[in-house]
């Protein structure tokens, strides 16, 4: 970890060491994100409290994590995504999204080690079930458990899983006979468990894309809830339980809670107040974005009453914390308030400019920079080296050979910076040669999703309804429904036909995608014609499936031509590009090379 490397500089800076003993509405001026993150960790380092640094939004909160990995470990810093919803929205997070937000309250619950959480404002008003409620829904399986193992299903179903016929990707389950697979987070890989009768007799991994064990016998697993709320969990006076009976997870059920449970908390009651401490960074952009995101659900409140939701909706207060409930739960713990600018906030009794400087620009200039490494090590510094991989450290090592003094280390951070008055220099490999970029970590919404956001449809788009099939959008009415005013899309079939369709259900609703100009023929309401072409789709789907296990079983059985794996010139090539893979670039790079250096054809 890079802060343990760093540590004993730090105690050579007056500011570090001063930093533990800031007066209460104090403020730090003077840090870039980075360095931001240097003094959270030390001040988790130091304390051994729990860290809660809040943010504006998402991206910042991601990229402070990210360095808060490279500073202090992956187990030792978790990321809290909002679930990137707007309020009252008929729309669930990405799978992804609840994964991560999965792990970070997992490790909460399981861990009493003190840890770095980092989040937006968004994602700590958000009110969720409790820690008391979550922890329930976390257990243990190993081999020589006795449980029924429909009855596990069934769990499963109740805490979000989909129930399929083969898992292929995160909460997922299936049951054949007497196997039972799951794919439950953090696990990078589905589980397999094998029942006699009720007894677990086995539980491997396997892979979700070729469904064959790729270890060996494993001793235990943790399996985490799909969803923050189990269906267990729910009042059987709730004014929604029939909706939840018909459907059960519906899509924006975490706008319902309150509707479900009176049981729930911000994020931060996950923690006692003594033994938590907020960081804000760049408070006062936090404080505008609260502001606008109770002003936005207020809004959105008073628009969902004129549409006729009242009572089967929450107030604003069941949803999100209010002002004066942040402040109040913010009043119970220490605050630290982190800025790049001196801006001095209102209460602020103290503004303090931390000794940081921004990494020189060297524009891929070598001479200039080993010069400048040089003539700083002349004058009692200390300069660390940060990269992406080893393969990067060894090529750094060939161009400016070993009379330039640095110490290195694998794993980067956001921005480099110098630390004065403590003669500490950390310069990341990306900076020195004017690459700039930033890693994503999670996929948000994958194309082919239903409509998200209908005030971006245009009168005459072609869309699909899951039981109607083809139509025409022409716009947005309102109409009364069950004596309330609801406001609807109108999409228009064949023979002039119209159906209204509720903003609340527009998970039946997705857009058209065809090649650009194509006119597709309209449906007709009342025929048989949809149902007809759903089947035939779902004929031809299986028709093509069979075709592809003949194919990949026939290539499969004939020799093919393996290359060598990557040479150290390959791997200075990759090195050398600009921008960084994405997280499923990486992945399909990777896959692929493992294909062409096996025997069999790709």
């Amino acid at each position: 970890m890079l802060y343990t490397k760093i540590a004993s500089h730090l105690e050579d800076s007056a500011f570090f060491r001063d930093l533990l003993h800031l007066r209460e509405d104090s403020q730090v001026y003077h840090l870039s994100q980075s360095a931001r993150a240097l003094v959270a960790a030390h001040i988790w380092a130091k304390t051994g409290k729990n860290i809660i640094l809040v943010s504006q939004d998402d991206i910042i909160a991601e990229d402070l994590w990210d360095d808060l990995v490279s500073l202090v470990g992956k187990d030792n810093a978790f990321y809290m995504p909002d679930y990137e919803i707007l309020p009252y929205e008929e729309r669930s997070p990405h799978y992804s999204i609840r994964a991560t937000r999965m792990i970070t309250l997992l490790n909460n619950i399981s861990s009493s080690i003190p840890a770095i959480y980092s989040l937006s404002i968004r994602s700590f008003l958000r009110l969720i079930p409790s820690r008391k409620i979550l922890s329930s829904h976390i257990f243990q399986l190993k081999k020589g458990d006795e449980l029924n193992p429909d009855e596990l299903l069934q769990r499963l179903q109740n805490m979000g899983y989909e129930i399929e016929y083969q898992v292929s990707t995160v909460y997922q389950a299936a049951k054949r006979g007497g196997i039972l697979d799951l794919f439950s987070p953090p696990s990078l890989h589905p589980v397999r468990i094998e029942f006699w009768g009720d007894e677990i007799m086995s539980i491997r991994s396997f892979s979700a894309n070729t469904q064959r064990s790729i270890s060996q016998e494993l001793g235990e697993i943790t399996v985490i809830p799909a969803r923050e709320l189990s269906l267990d969990d729910v009042d059987s006076g709730s004014v929604i339980i029939a909706r939840i009976r018909e459907k059960g997870f519906f899509e924006g059920i975490e706008n319902y809670y309150s509707l479900l449970t009176k049981d729930l908390s911000p994020f931060a009651d996950y923690f006692e107040p003594d033994e938590r401490i907020f960081i804000f960074s760049n408070y006062s952009y936090v404080v505008e974005e609260m502001e606008a995101l109770i002003e936005q659900t207020h809004s959105q409140y008073r628009k969902e009453l004129k549409h006729g939701s009242k009572g089967k909706i929450p107030k604003v207060k069941e949803l999100i914390l209010s002002e004066e409930a942040f402040f109040k739960c913010k009043k119970q713990s220490d605050n630290v308030y982190l800025s790049q600018s001196e801006f001095v906030l209102p209460g602020i009794k103290e503004n303090i400019r931390a000794p940081f400087s921004g990494q020189p620009a060297f524009e891929g200039d070598l001479g200039l920079f080993s010069q400048s490494l040089a003539n700083k090590r002349q004058q009692g510094w200390q300069h660390y080296l940060l990269f992406d991989n080893a393969s990067q450290e060894k090529r750094m090592r060939q161009m400016i050979g070993d009379s330039v003094p640095y110490l290195s280390h694998i794993g980067v951070l956001h921005e480099g910076f110098e630390l004065d008055d403590a003669k500490l220099g950390l310069y990341t490999d990306h900076e020195i040669f004017n690459r700039y970029k930033r890693k994503r970590y999670a996929p948000r919404f994958a194309p082919g999703e239903t409509i998200i956001d209908y005030e971006n449809l245009k009168p005459g788009d072609y869309v699909v309804h899951v039981d109607h099939g083809i139509g025409v959008f022409e716009g947005l009415k309102i109409i009364k429904l069950d004596g309330q005013e609801v406001e609807c899309l109108v999409l228009r079939y064949a023979n002039d036909d119209r159906v209204y369709v509720p903003t609340f259900q527009l998970s039946l609703v997705s857009k058209y995608v065809a090649e650009e100009g194509a006119a597709p023929a309209l449906n007709k309401l009342g025929s048989a014609k949809w149902q007809n072409t759903k089947h035939k789709a779902t004929q031809q789907i299986e028709l093509i499936a069979a075709d592809l296990v003949r194919l990949y079983a026939e290539r499969g059985s004939r020799p093919g031509l393996a290359h060598s794996p990557d040479t150290e010139w390959q791997k200075e090539l990759e090195d050398s590009f600009i921008y960084e893979d994405t997280p499923d670039q990486a992945k399909a790079g990777r896959e692929i090379k493992d294909d062409m250096e096996l025997p069999s054809p790709m």
